[in-house]
This record gives structure tokens, C-alpha cells and sequence, in this order.
């Protein structure tokens, strides 16, 4: 297994920064709008999605080229999430407990920036009302911790995306330690580890965040959509076979690999690996249809072709003449390889195989073009 397919199978955690605020009745009808920002600078193409914590609806938006959002329609009430989703899907802030007033004259102009929780303003959303001494400060400590909480997302996540693993690891174990019912910190930190060729922690870690995945949700985000959560369930899963394959602990491996394609059977990397494990096991009758599905969810990945051109060949007989009769499927999948990757680690191995049925390259690629 290369690196590159580790690194493709491996997931990209969304780390999702926190922001707390109180709520208050209810009344009827809100639009809500504003603008996202990180440091001052509009994020276009930002998905926003508002979800009502009691009922989970959801009403999303997305920002414009200058960072503004406008959803209509949202019911008035108490217990909303606002969380903000880049174009490349991550996560990248979160706020709690927002109220919304249809009372209110103006509709509420939300200012959001990613970088910096002090260029902030959700007041607009709140509904307007005196506090106690005793709310004020339960607000405040409430926000002091959602701002430390951001920092130190936010040192994880460009850590992260440096791929400075070694950087990410405590920002991530405290996350881990103020919020332990939240599955996606110990899947970053599963990754951070792997990175680091720390296997076993790795997998202690990603097993971790799994058995927290299967639990209640806690925390209301969207992490913990059903579907969603099933989908990082198997990515962790990968990961954790991925580590195991690291050890030479083959066994583990298939099993992890098998867990994640029960999980989730459109994950095509799942498959691929568990294909590649089988084979490795020397188990190529369950290889094979393992890697034909792997071929279906992802006909555009190189490896899994010249994997399933070399199991035919090793299944292929020879002749008393000592002519190799190629399997159906052999000589197509290890010349699709090629058109695939034709400088990829295995393209010499492939044009010998070919070689070895008496399927030259250059008559196939005759043939093709014709």
C-alpha cells in the first residue's frame, strides 16, 4: 500500500469552532442574514447551516463573493447552531444556543469572523432583555471558554493542514479533554498519530472515537448526522486497518478493513484495501470480487486495476509448452492500468505481465486506438 492511497484513504477532519451565547423565548418568523469573514476578508462559497437543537430542522445558505448570507424563514425561537462550512467542507466555526425574536424591527445582520471571535457580533440574533448579575457572568465564562476552545482548534487545524502533526497533538488531546463526548477530535487525532508512525496510539485513539461515534450524540452538529457519522465511522476505520497494516498485523487489518466496507459499502477505499489485505493473505478467491467492487465505486483508480491484473495472472495456467493462458479480464485490466498511470510504481510490472500472456503494449495500444 502506497502512501498515496494512505493518504486518499485517510480523512480530513473537519474541526469545528465553537461559539456560545444564551437564549430566550419564543416568538414567530425570522430572516437572518450577515457576513463571513476570516480576518477581515469575505469567504465566498461558505455553506451556513442554522439547526434548530430541539427539533433538528436545519436551514442552510451559502455566502456570496463577498461573504454575505441571507436565509428567510426561519422559525423564531430558542436553541439554535449556527455553524459555518468552507468549500472544501471543513467545518470552521460553530455557535450555540442562538435565539432568534421575530419581534425584533430589523431582521438580525449576523457578523461572523472565522480568524478572531473578538470581530464577532451574534448579539443581533439574541432577543433584547435585561440580566442578572449571575446570567452575565455565566455569559461570559461561557464565551471565554468557546474563545479558548477556538484557539486552540485553530492551532490544531493549521497544524493539520501543514501536515506538522507533531504540532497538532496537544491542542488536540485538550480539546479531547474539555469535550470527550466529541468524536471528531479523537478522528484528528487518530490521524495526527498515524502521520507520526505512532500505530498503536493511533488506533487506541481512532477505536476511541469510534465507540464515542456510536454513542448518544451529545454535542448537536451536523458531525452527528446519521449518515454523516456512518461515513466517518469507516474513514476511521480505514485509517485504524491502515495502522494495523503498518504493524504486519494482517489479520487485524482485514478484519478493521472489513468493518468499515460493512459500514459503509460505498467506500471504495475500503474495499480497495481490504482487497489489497486478502491478497496479501494470499486469499485471492476473496480478493477478487472484494477488488471488482472497489473498481465499481472508483473506475478511475489505477491500483485496483493492476491489482486485479495480478491476481488473474497469479490464478492463470500454464500450457505443457509453458504458454501462460491468461484468465478473462487479465490483459484488460492491466492494460486499463496503464492508460491510467503509464509512469505509475507499477507500469513496469504491468508491461511484464502483459509480456508474460503474450499481450504486447504496443499491439494493445493498437487495438485500443483503433
Amino acid at each position: 500500500m502506497s502512501m498515496m492511497e494512505t493518504k486518499n484513504a485517510l480523512l480530513t477532519t473537519c474541526l469545528v469552532a465553537v461559539c456560545t451565547a444564551a437564549s430566550w423565548s419564543q416568538s414567530t418568523g425570522v430572516k437572518v442574514q450577515g457576513t463571513v469573514k476570516d480576518n477581515g476578508k469575505p469567504i465566498a462559497g461558505a455553506e451556513i447551516v442554522i439547526t434548530n437543537s430541539e427539533s433538528s430542522a436545519t436551514y442552510k445558505s451559502k455566502t456570496d463573493e463577498n461573504g454575505i448570507f441571507q436565509i428567510a424563514g426561519v422559525p423564531a425561537g430558542r436553541n439554535y447552531q449556527l455553524e459555518v462550512i468552507n468549500s472544501a467542507g471543513l467545518k470552521i466555526f460553530v455557535s450555540q444556543q442562538l435565539a432568534f425574536n421575530a419581534g425584533n424591527s430589523t431582521p438580525p445582520v449576523l457578523a461572523i469572523d472565522t480568524s478572531d471571535m473578538s470581530k464577532t457580533n451574534l448579539q443581533a440574533a439574541l432577543e433584547k432583555r435585561h440580566y442578572s448579575r449571575e446570567e452575565i457572568e455565566a455569559m461570559k465564562a461561557q464565551r471565554d471558554k468557546a474563545q479558548a476552545q477556538n484557539g486552540l482548534i485553530k492551532q490544531a487545524l493549521e497544524a493539520m493542514t501543514a501536515k506538522q502533526w507533531e504540532n497538532a497533538i496537544t491542542p488536540l488531546k485538550q480539546l479531547i479533554a474539555q469535550d470527550p463526548d466529541r468524536y471528531e477530535f479523537y478522528q484528528s487525532l487518530g490521524e495526527a498519530q498515524f502521520n507520526l508512525a505512532q500505530y498503536d496510539d493511533a488506533i487506541q485513539s481512532l477505536e476511541k472515537g469510534i465507540e464515542v461515534a456510536n454513542a448518544a450524540a451529545t454535542f448537536p452538529n451536523s458531525a452527528n448526522d446519521p449518515a454523516r457519522k456512518k461515513t466517518r465511522i469507516a474513514a476511521m476505520l480505514v485509517y485504524e486497518g491502515n495502522a494495523f497494516a503498518k504493524l504486519k498485523k494482517t489479520s487485524q487489518a482485514i478484519n478493521t478493513f472489513a468493518r468499515a466496507t460493512e459500514i459503509d459499502p460505498s467506500n471504495g477505499l475500503g474495499q480497495f484495501n481490504l482487497c489489497v489485505m486478502l491478497c496479501n493473505a494470499q486469499n485471492i478467491d476473496a480478493a477478487l470480487p472484494v477488488c471488482e467492487k472497489s473498481i465499481g465505486l472508483d473506475p478511475l483508480r489505477p491500483d485496483t486495476y493492476f491489482m486485479k491484473g495480478r491476481m488473474l495472472t497469479l490464478k492463470s495456467k500454464r500450457s505443457e509448452d509453458g504458454k501462460l493462458h491468461a484468465l478473462p479480464g487479465t490483459v484488460e485490466a492491466l492494460w486499463k492500468y496503464l492508460m491510467l498511470a503509464p509512469e505509475g510504481p507499477h507500469a513496469d510490472d504491468a508491461k511484464k505481465m502483459l509480456d508474460q500472456i503474450g499481450a504486447k503494449v504496443e499491439q494493445q495500444n493498437q487495438e485500443t486506438t483503433k
